[in-house]
């Protein structure tokens, strides 16, 4: 009687956010995709209440799994509950979009953004390199590098921050194996840029003569 009283209490008991938390986590983990119905466990368990800063032994948590995995309908709902947590690194130092970036999840990146990922992040235990780096130096073959450069450099990733060793992100793109539409891209941003500061720096000249010969700026 009393073995039928405990299973019925444990049967009856909700899980605890940090039993959901941990289930989420566990489904998260896995190295392939998710299936539907796994899918669905996991916006089920983020709906109900599921701690979402619980993390695994090497800090990761459900919301930079899903980065990784490129688990966008699952990463959307945890940025539509936890966006204070897209800066959170794990233990190597790395945040959510770098992981991202560095799997080439090009539809993970592009969410992070929108929800304000900080692009000029870089990884604390490594090469201090930022997202941009990481997505050179990853994985996903040249289309799934090109979509996510694309991302970083329409939202003005910075192209003359250096790593630990020195490098530009030009200097990288000519180092790794990357495709010539990568490296095409990167150019003609830097041209863009610097036309465009070059400009500025007209403007400004111009100014200053009209100001001091009474001429109209």
């Amino acid at each position: 009687m009393r073995r039928f009283v405990e299973a019925f209490n444990s049967a009856a008991a909700p899980p605890s956010p940090q039993e959901m938390g941990e289930k989420l986590l566990s489904l998260l983990m896995k190295p392939q995709l998710l299936d539907e119905g796994e899918q669905a466990s996991c916006l089920s368990l983020i709906e109900r209440g599921a701690a979402l800063t619980v993390g695994n032994q090497w800090g990761q948590t459900p919301l930079w799994l899903a980065a990784r995995q490129g688990e966008d309908v699952v990463l959307r709902a945890l940025l539509g509950q936890c966006a204070d947590n897209i800066e959170e690194r794990c233990h190597s130092g790395w945040t959510p979009l770098i992981i991202a970036s560095s799997r080439n999840r090009a539809g993970a990146v592009e969410l992070l953004l929108e929800a304000g990922a900080d692009i000029s992040a870089a990884d604390t235990h490594q090469g201090k390199e930022t997202a941009l780096f990481h997505a050179l130096k990853g994985t996903g073959g040249d289309v799934a590098i090109c979509d996510t450069v694309a991302l970083l450099l329409a939202k003005n990733s910075d192209l003359g921050i250096k790593n630990k060793y020195g490098q530009t992100v030009l200097e990288v793109a000519e180092e790794e194996a990357v495709g010539d539409v990568v490296k095409t891209m990167i150019r003609e941003h830097i041209f863009l840029k610097e036309a465009e500061a070059g400009t500025k720096r007209k403007r400004k000249i111009r100014r200053r003569q009209g100001l001091g010969t009474g001429v109209g700026a």
